[in-house]
């Protein structure tokens, strides 16, 4: 059965990453994708050379509100959030979460909290990786982190399969997701 799904996350220009990667998935599987993009890159960052812009949490409420007032959030059948830029950000992510809920009937909400990998550590400042870990992933149906991810929203490590699974079961114990 085909859904309505709106994904809140970056795009790119070039690559497969954000949602330039799961909307022509979703497309070609007979989904309706809602897009609603929280940065737009030449690329994924970590190629020498990236160019590109975040757009502003204010745009972004604009864009969530033109939506809303032409009717078109109420008939989402899910949420994808993934990649966050600032607190700002995570705060409108958690509002359209909240505006969702209310309108359409039990909504999936998906939540890739992008906030790092290894080796490099977090990629996103420590602030908005908080924010993600205490507004975000407790609003998640499912969560879709990295190894990295997982150990660092736990605070437990997790290289392997054991230490992903009791991370995971950290998680759920915490309420958190």
């Amino acid at each position: 059965m085909a859904a309505h799904v709106l994904m809140m996350s970056s795009w790119v220009a070039s690559g497969h990453v954000g949602m330039s990667a799961a909307a022509p998935v979703l497309a070609r599987l007979g989904h309706e994708v809602t897009l609603i993009p929280t940065i737009i890159l030449s690329n994924h960052p970590g190629w020498p050379e990236v160019a590109g812009h975040v757009i502003p949490p204010d745009d972004i409420g604009a864009m969530i509100a033109a939506l809303d007032g032409n009717g078109w959030l109420d008939d989402h059948q899910a949420l994808l959030v993934g990649y966050m830029p600032s607190v700002e950000h995570v705060d409108r992510a958690a509002r359209l979460i909240e505006r969702i809920r209310n309108s359409a009937p039990a909504p999936l909400i998906v939540i890739d909290p992008i906030i790092g990998d290894t080796p490099k550590g977090l990629y996103v400042p420590e602030p908005v990786a908080t924010a993600i870990r205490d507004r975000l992933v407790p609003l998640a149906d499912i969560l879709t982190p990295n190894l990295f991810e997982l150990g660092w929203l736990t605070s437990i490590d997790a290289p392997d399969l054991r230490g992903a699974v009791a991370a995971a079961r950290t998680l759920l114990r915490q309420g958190r997701c």
